[in-house]
């Protein structure tokens, strides 16, 4: 909105920037994003936080869950890493 309505082009640059802590300096061979370094991604983040938060799942509830919800796109074995990393 700003960059279009205020007149500061480099918002739109700002918002379309991937999300990232910047600990490690960004170079023409590396760039470091938030959903690499957690391993995860937003989207997966959210359905992590609203089977625990709102449908008060546990680790294994969650695990079998996702195993169903997600059997065409990952494997058990990286289901359960990612419960275990959330």
């Amino acid at each position: 909105w700003g960059a279009d309505n205020l007149g500061y082009p480099c918002l739109a640059e700002v918002e379309a920037a991937p999300p990232t802590a910047e600990l490690e300096p960004i170079t023409d061979s590396h760039r470091q994003t938030d959903e690499e370094d957690m391993g995860m991604s937003y989207d997966e983040l959210t359905i992590f936080g609203r089977l625990r938060k709102v449908a008060r799942c546990g680790p294994v509830s969650m695990y079998r869950k996702l195993r169903h919800e997600w059997a065409g796109v990952h494997t058990p074995k990286v289901v359960a890493e990612k419960v275990k990393k959330f």
